[in-house]
């Protein structure tokens, strides 16, 4: 996995689990993610390459070992929004545009988390 500056992602970097509505729930990375998805139109399936998903059958979020730092951090908050919506029964709610949601949301999240690293450390303190 090559990151940012040429640095490579190192797969033990990874969480290997986070806690989502109080839900413990696995992180795998893997080899060449596809996906099904179903043509709307004609019903055909295909079979798409994935920077990642939540299956919330497991319930586990799986990563795409094919990305940068940059991609792989914004995949896994995109991932733990799907977790969100699924373990607070928004999903549902959503209508079908969970997807765009968790796509707008994430990326959203990431550059607050990076504004406000003083806010994000002290609720940590206030939490523990």
């Amino acid at each position: 996995m090559s990151g940012r500056r040429g640095r490579p992602v190192r797969t033990t970097e990874v969480p290997t689990k986070v806690t989502v509505y109080e839900q413990v729930v696995p992180v795998v990375v893997v080899n060449d993610l596809r996906v099904t998805t179903q043509d709307c139109d004609c019903g055909e399936e295909h079979r798409n390459e994935a920077y990642g998903m939540f299956d919330p059958d497991g319930p586990a979020i799986i990563l795409s070992d094919g990305q940068g730092w940059e991609r792989l951090r914004e995949t896994l908050l995109h991932e733990n929004v799907h977790a969100l919506l699924q373990f607070t029964g928004l999903t549902e709610t959503l209508g079908g545009r969970d997807e765009e949601f968790a796509s707008r949301l994430a990326p959203a999240l990431l550059c607050w988390l990076r504004a406000n690293r003083k806010v994000v450390k002290w609720l940590q303190k206030q939490l523990t």
